[in-house]
């Protein structure tokens, strides 16, 4: 008897335990694809979607209020920098910015709408950068940025380094990279300056997440690499190949998620070497994800959004 209650104390530590640690889904008011996300506290926070509308909670993800700014409006990503100051960006030049906690937006959108912006970062309230491809006839994958020092009242080209420019990486003090095809562009002044660094040719990555000197990149083919050196080289480890990689989130120096095409997550323990499934209950398309606190939210395709404890 006494070793039957003993496995139930067990048993009633450890269940819990595992419970907090498998993907939660988040009750959100939307159906539409979910492309961005990003949060300022643990309470706060914001997803877009790919036609024209944002979500906002302030409750850590129980109730979301919806909102639409363009109808159709193909937006790709959010960032939340304050409680005042929030900026959206999206396909056909659509660039928007609210400086009144979210009660307008002001269009920044471009006269050329061509180009998709495709990842937005500020570095502080005055410095930061938009991302995306041209989409000019000439070079439809040429890299196309655009730069601001003054908190997004105006914003100016940054001359094309690259093509298929995909995601900015960016830790507070730390330099800005910009993932493109077979490179990273880095600058170490806030996108005042860049230089270039190779990664390996022939493998179109969509995903970069750094933690210090360690990285992460992923996307099609089932391709993820992992760097020690702050990316100046880069190991590849190869999954299935019919897998389509779309987000990378580290956690910490050895500890990282990927995500893609049909729900397809993967975590690793030792810094990308290798990598397990996970038990990811929702079949969609993971195009964002977001630590916060101690949560790792997943946002993507038929309005879903998960999260997990990851800390």
């Amino acid at each position: 008897m006494k070793h039957s209650l003993l496995c139930l104390l067990l048993l009633s530590l450890v269940v819990p335990a595992l419970h907090a640690q498998e993907w939660q889904r988040v009750k959100i008011p939307a159906q539409d694809n979910l492309t961005g996300i990003s949060f300022i506290s643990p309470d706060t926070g914001l997803v877009v979607t790919g036609t024209g509308r944002y979500m906002h909670t302030v409750d850590g993800g129980k109730n979301w209020r919806r909102f639409r700014i363009e109808e159709g409006a193909p937006f790709e990503d959010v960032f939340y920098l304050n409680s005042q100051y929030a900026y959206i960006c999206g396909r056909n030049g659509k660039l928007l910015r609210s400086i009144d906690s979210l009660q307008s937006w002001q269009h920044k959108t471009l006269p050329d709408t061509l180009p998709w912006l495709m990842d937005i970062e500020m570095f502080d309230n005055k410095h930061g950068l938009v991302i995306g491809m041209s989409r000019h006839t000439e070079r439809p994958l040429q890299g196309f940025a655009l730069r601001t020092v003054d908190g997004g009242i105006s914003w100016q080209e940054v001359a094309p380094m690259g093509a298929g420019y995909a995601e900015i990486a960016y830790e507070k003090g730390g330099p800005v990279i910009i993932l493109a095809f077979g490179r990273l562009i880095i600058s170490d002044d806030k996108g005042a300056t860049w230089r270039t660094v190779t990664t390996f040719e022939g493998e179109a990555c969509r995903a970069i997440s750094m933690h210090g000197d360690a990285g992460i990149m992923a996307g099609p083919g089932g391709i993820c690499a992992y760097t020690r050196d702050a990316g100046k080289t880069w190991q590849i480890v190869r999954s299935d190949a019919q897998r389509v990689f779309i987000a990378v989130q580290m956690i910490d120096d050895q500890v990282a998620y990927v995500g893609g095409a049909n729900g397809i997550v993967m975590r690793t323990a030792d810094g990308g070497q290798t990598w397990q499934d996970e038990d990811f209950p929702a079949p969609i398309d993971i195009f964002d994800f977001e630590l916060v606190g101690d949560r790792l939210y997943a946002v993507g395709s038929m309005g879903g959004m998960l999260y997990k404890k990851v800390r």
